[in-house]
């Protein structure tokens, strides 16, 4: 990014320099390099990039607190989701007891609690910002291959 006396200029944007010459906002998109130098622009690479899910910005953490309890009720609003497809079944079966819920159904629907109930508790037990980091670390086998979903991805495939 193009620089004046510390402060960005913006693309699509006039500004002004301290001797009170004006550049319109196209004046950076029409000028070389050397031209803005010449008038004492400095170019500054982009900020080093951050993962926003876990700071706010470089080098500054979210609170692991505040992120432990974002996630664990990501958890709990997807295995909502997961389940809510086959809510009907319990319906049927407790408006009318003689109807059955398909095995695969249950099966599937004890598999979402069971990955519900892991996936808070490796939340739970990241211990820093490191371990919580390391969640979405998909398994890979010594060629690099993945063998699994990311800890806190591993939900069961869907019905």
């Amino acid at each position: 990014m193009w620089k004046y006396n510390g402060k960005t200029i913006k693309l699509g944007r006039s500004w002004s320099d301290s001797k009170g010459n004006q550049y319109p906002s196209n004046w950076i998109e029409l000028t070389t390099d050397a031209e803005k130098k010449a008038v004492g622009l400095v170019w500054e690479d982009d900020p080093k990039p951050y993962d926003s899910r876990f700071y706010y910005a470089y080098g500054k953490e979210k609170p692991l607190s505040d992120l432990k309890a974002t996630y664990i009720k990501e958890a709990k609003d997807t295995a909502h989701s997961y389940l809510v497809e086959s809510d009907w079944y319990i319906v049927r079966k407790a408006e009318d007891s003689t109807t059955t819920i398909p095995t695969n159904v249950t099966t599937y629907r004890t598999a979402v609690r069971t990955a519900c109930t892991a996936i808070e508790k490796s939340i739970t037990d990241a211990a820093d910002l490191a371990a919580f980091i390391a969640l979405w670390d998909v398994p890979v086998d010594s060629d690099g291959s993945p063998t699994g979903k990311a800890p806190i991805n591993n939900w069961p495939d869907p019905l």
